[in-house]
């Protein structure tokens, strides 16, 4: 069980908060994953069928994000999900959430000046706030090149950071008008990979959403409709 109050930003550097505490995890790990009935069949079924059909390496670690440019501590997570795969033998995760559509338009980059930090805003090629990560319109691999061009001209430590990595990794591609996400998991697969990450698997919610298994998930939730709602709520009451 999560302890809502223990959720609170650390005050100190480097400081780290771990809920459920780090004993509970493995221990969840290592217990029999729970089952209950869904529709004609089982969630321990379709955990199964799910995980071979994507060819998942049973305990599946998930976690996740929208595909967009994220800092250090949500990549934690990755880093996390991957130290929990390895301990138990399992499969870590990132889920790309590309049924979202992008909260600004706009990287955002620090640049030491004579008169101090101040912040620039580089534009994302082609970005349309209006539509899902997953269609968000094709542009040049030449405007993604002077996009990062600019980022490393403005960030004094741009060499000594990932973001060449990322680059080169978002960049390497025959596709003259690249699909965002496409490059986007290779770009993160390639950070992943530099940091001895190899085997975190990126997958999107569209896939995820195109399995039989997550339609009978889907399903249950449409026909359970007034349960569901009075869950989640009861849910949200006790959160907050």
């Amino acid at each position: 069980m999560i302890r809502y109050e223990r959720l609170l930003v650390p005050h100190e550097h480097l400081d780290v908060l771990i809920e459920p505490a780090a004993g509970e995890i493995h221990a969840a790990l290592a217990a029999p994953p729970r089952d209950a009935p869904l529709l004609d069949t089982t969630l321990g079924k379709l955990r199964a069928a799910l995980a071979a059909r994507l060819e998942l390496k049973r305990p599946v670690i998930v976690t996740g994000h929208q595909p967009e440019f994220y800092h250090a501590g949500v990549f934690a997570k990755t880093s996390a999900a991957h130290t929990l795969a390895q301990a138990h033998g399992g499969q870590a995760v990132s889920l790309l959430v590309d049924s979202d559509v992008p909260k600004t338009a706009c990287l955002v980059v620090p640049q030491q000046t004579a008169h101090g930090l101040r912040r620039v805003e580089v534009a994302i090629p082609g970005c349309d706030p209006n539509q899902p990560f997953e269609a968000q319109p094709r542009v040049t691999r030449a405007a993604w090149l002077q996009c990062f061009a600019s980022v490393a001209a403005l960030y004094e430590f741009n060499d000594q950071s990932l973001l060449p990595v990322y680059a080169r990794a978002w960049l390497t591609t025959e596709d003259a008008a690249p699909e965002y996400c496409t490059v986007y998991a290779r770009a993160q697969a390639a950070v992943a990979a530099e940091l001895g990450l190899s085997s975190v698997r990126e997958l999107r919610v569209s896939q995820l959403c195109a399995t039989p298994e997550f339609r009978v998930f889907a399903a249950f939730l449409v026909l359970n409709a007034p349960r569901v709602a009075e869950a989640y709520n009861v849910a949200q009451a006790a959160y907050r």
